[in-house]
């Protein structure tokens, strides 16, 4: 049996942004990228919150291949994830991430507000009401670059046993 390809460190890492970047690309090949919120980490799954803003949706219907790219600012540490992504629109599994959800939104709602009040900056959008409307995106990861700060980089897929 392969091993998993989310670590534990990875999955910290994940768990520790509030979002992630994700590239799709159109029937015709047309790229987009744009930030999502993460939801869950979960065995060699992620999902992410997609508020039906970007094509992203339409574009995980036509060519479910996608991208994601996380960085941590203070240490420069990267990933980038590939993987293939199913749209979760309802269920049980729907309803399990809709409530993790709601809870990342409230807990990440008052770490910019504390952050703010400790900066003594006084901003109208410190607190942070995520759409209604929206869809839950499951990725099943297949590879994962690491990319440290001196330019080295780590490849782990899941050929590898």
């Amino acid at each position: 049996m392969a091993a998993k390809l989310i670590t534990d460190e990875v999955k910290e890492f994940l768990e520790n942004r509030g979002f992630v970047s994700i590239g799709t690309s159109d029937a015709n090949g047309q790229p987009c990228v744009v930030p999502k919120f993460l939801i869950a980490v979960e065995d060699d799954f992620i999902y992410i919150a997609d508020f039906l803003i970007a094509p992203t949706f339409e574009n995980i219907k036509v060519n479910p291949k996608v991208s994601l790219a996380a960085i941590d600012m203070d240490t420069l540490l990267r990933y980038q994830i590939n993987g293939t992504a199913q749209i979760i629109d309802k269920g049980l599994e729907h309803d399990k991430l809709v409530s993790e959800l709601r809870k990342r939104e409230l807990n990440f709602t008052v770490e910019r507000i504390v952050k703010g009040v400790q900066k003594e900056q006084k901003h109208k959008d410190f607190e942070y009401t995520f759409p209604e409307r929206f869809v839950v995106i499951k990725i099943k990861v297949k590879d994962i670059l690491k990319i440290m700060p001196n330019a080295k980089s780590e490849r782990k897929n899941m050929n590898e046993e």
